[in-house]
């Protein structure tokens, strides 16, 4: 059972009562819900912190207070730039609710079967909708079975206008508040109590999908065949199961539907109930209820399916009669959402795997979600999950049966939670064992590597050779200048063994001067490398800063003055931060593969990197003094690309278009965008996007 997470309060989805599913609720829980997933993913692990506080206080003894100080500054500015990247990497689509679709269904008169005249105007409806939702027009419609319906009402508070907000009120639960006078919702209370008041949206939906009233179209799950009929003869009562449901339902909520019933329409006379057969291959029967409960209440619920692996799907090479796993089926939901274009059961389904993410099923959800027609948004979330329980995986069989791509993935990250010695001893040990799996490759995976692998050690020598080449390309990802204690003897058997070279920037046991220089930020020093964002080792370095600060109080008012404009004062940061109007450089992929948008999405994008850019989290990562402008705007325009439902490359228009949205872009009929590179993974260099400074001396002279 699973709900949809959100970004932003507009994309909730009406609560459901908890005893039906989990569900995308509205306003402060969905706020709650999206605050939980985000927790989850940069919650503050317990460590085996002793030898770890001990390793960073050798490093740092014969330091003074302005070197602790600075590592500290480089670990915040990191902070603020995880917490970005949190954001980016949760960022998705905008889905629209079924309140949003129902009335796009009203306003855009989609297969309507009744037309209601009141006072000369005439409002094109839907049966189904009026009839589940009020008493009144249940017995109106029930007496006047015709395409067009009068409305007589003897009533002169009731005029055209407050008419129309009754029906927008039975199709969105919802009263239009824009120019609506609140002498007018006292009179549509009124006439609630006049004309019986609706119970809740969801309440009567609810009641459609459990009792099939005023259903208009079955679907018929059956094998090796897909159509449409109308023909009974044609569909065999043993071989197929079926659901009753509303094409105006069907239409709303998926653009697949719409289109095909579009088409049917001009082939054959809707007004009668129509029969679509669908190929159990493409949409098996067993999540027939799952998607029409997403269709009717917004809500995705796998809990209750049951299913075996079919013979043509990979799971069933292994084990022909394994069962589904909750995440397992999830992915399969989200292929069929796919397939008929409903984003809302995409995204219910990527919350499904993603709240049942565990090392068990790992390894099993990178490898979906990497392929063409998985989901990118899992993976980013997989992957981060990696990261954060990095020291609990290694000592699993999982860590050792990933693939080299997802390793070296792992790896490439600053904010990895792992000690660069625990990195070593981890790439290491799965060198090892793709070494082992070479030498028996009957064994397949590795279930029980620790006992066989220590015994096949004892026995005979891992080929040295065969390690490196399994860890080509690995190796070079681990920060040895970061490697701690000094003495390390994972460090030491690894330059025995070749595996590192001797020539290799160790900075350990160089000296002192060098020792410091490989983790505090040298200006205008290129070959500098980051240290990881290390939890550990970040609490241990701001309780020796505290410490040094008790006896320093000198640092502590310099401190304070530096950060004096830190964002607790955003509307002074934001006015003395600025980005350039055009950010010149080299594009940094391929053209002619992706269209460029259209103006007003451009705009959109422009103005929602705008917004982003001025809340306090964003202000932050600007204002800390090593803070990277270059990887903050990186990571704010990610965000606003993958709002829009854009690949990564698209942040090509955001950083290469004018800011002064006045000015007129190029529209889609024009050259083609720059385009994506591998894996839709854009890189930059560093001098294609100039930081953001400080310029008040600027400021100061224009005034």
């Amino acid at each position: 059972m699973g709900g949809i997470n959100s970004l932003h309060g507009s994309r909730s989805v009406e609560n459901i009562p908890r005893k039906q599913s989990r569900t995308r609720s509205e306003g402060k829980k969905n706020v709650s819900k999206f605050a939980t997933l985000r927790k989850k993913f940069s919650r503050h692990r317990s460590h085996k912190t002793r030898n770890y506080v001990k390793h960073i206080r050798e490093l740092t003894q014969s330091w003074n207070t302005h070197q602790i100080n600075a590592l500290v500054e480089e670990y915040e500015s990191m902070s603020a730039l995880k917490d970005l990247s949190i954001q980016t990497s949760l960022a998705r689509p905008r889905v629209r609710t079924l309140k949003e679709d129902l009335l796009a269904l009203y306003k855009g008169q989609c297969f309507t079967d009744v037309v209601l005249e009141y006072q000369g105007i005439e409002f094109h409806c839907h049966r189904f909708i009026l009839s589940s939702r009020s008493p009144f027009f249940q017995m109106l419609l029930a007496k006047n079975p015709g395409h067009r319906v009068c409305v007589n009402i003897d009533n002169p508070e009731l005029t055209v206008d407050i008419f129309r907000m009754m029906v927008h009120y039975l199709y969105t639960g919802d009263v239009p508040t824009i120019d609506t006078a609140l002498d007018n919702l006292e009179i549509l209370m009124k006439l609630g109590e006049e004309f019986g008041t609706p119970n809740v949206l969801e309440h009567d939906m609810n009641a459609l999908l459990n009792t099939n009233k005023f259903s208009d179209v079955t679907l018929v799950f059956q094998d090796n065949f897909a159509g449409v009929t109308q023909n009974k003869e044609l569909v065999g009562a043993d071989s197929s199961f079926e659901l009753q449901c509303h094409k105006g339902i069907l239409a709303a909520r998926s653009p697949f539907f719409h289109s095909l019933l579009t088409k049917l329409s001009k082939e054959k006379d809707l007004s009668k109930p129509l029969r679509l057969v669908l190929d159990e291959k493409i949409i098996p029967r067993q999540y027939g209820r799952v998607l029409l409960q997403c269709m009717y209440l917004d809500c995705v619920d796998v809990s209750s399916v049951i299913r075996w692996a079919s013979g043509s799907d990979e799971r069933s090479v292994e084990d022909p009669h394994k069962l589904l796993t909750v995440p397992e089926v999830a992915m399969e939901v989200y292929e069929i959402a796919r397939f008929l274009e409903f984003a809302t059961l995409e995204q219910g389904a990527e919350d499904i795997i993603i709240q049942e993410l565990s090392p068990m099923s790992l390894l099993t959800t990178l490898e979906w979600s990497d392929r063409s027609h998985g989901s990118h948004w899992v993976y980013r979330q997989t992957m981060h999950y990696l990261r954060e329980e990095f020291l609990n995986m290694v000592n699993l069989d999982v860590f050792l049966n990933l693939p080299k791509r997802f390793v070296i993935e792992t790896l490439k990250s600053d904010f990895l939670q792992a000690s660069e010695q625990d990195v070593l001893l981890a790439v290491i040990k799965w060198g090892e064992a793709q070494v082992y799996k070479t030498i028996y490759p009957s064994d397949g995976k590795l279930e029980h590597y620790t006992s066989s692998l220590k015994r096949s050690i004892r026995r005979k020598e891992i080929d040295v050779k065969s390690l490196k080449q399994v860890l080509h390309g690995v190796l070079a990802l681990i920060r040895v200048q970061h490697i701690l204690p000094k003495d390390s003897s994972v460090l030491k058997a690894a330059i025995q063994q070749a595996l590192l070279q001797k020539e290799m920037p160790l900075d350990i046991g160089e000296g002192e001067r060098q020792q410091r220089s490989s983790w505090i930020r040298v200006k205008d020093d290129r070959k500098y490398v980051k240290p990881r964002l290390f939890a550990a080792y970040v609490d241990e370095a701001k309780a020796i800063m505290r410490e040094r600060m008790v006896e320093e109080m000198e640092v502590v008012r310099l401190r304070m003055i530096r950060h004096s404009d830190m964002p607790d004062m955003v509307t002074s940061i934001t006015s003395q931060y600025s980005t350039p109007d055009f950010e010149d450089g080299p594009p940094s992929v391929i053209a002619n593969q992706l269209p460029y948008p259209d103006a007003t999405t451009v705009k959109a994008m422009l103005s929602r990197e705008k917004e982003l850019k001025s809340y306090n989290q964003t202000q932050r990562a600007y204002a800390l003094s090593l803070g990277d402008g270059r990887a903050v705007n990186h990571e704010v325009r990610k965000r606003v690309v993958r709002e829009f439902g854009l690949p990564d490359v698209a942040v090509e228009v955001l950083r290469r278009a004018p800011k002064d949205t006045s000015k007129d872009f190029p529209g889609s009929q024009e050259s083609l965008l720059l385009s994506q590179c591998s894996n839709e993974k854009l890189s930059f260099s560093s001098d294609t996007e100039p930081d953001v400074t400080l310029d008040v001396e600027a400021k100061k002279t224009t005034k």
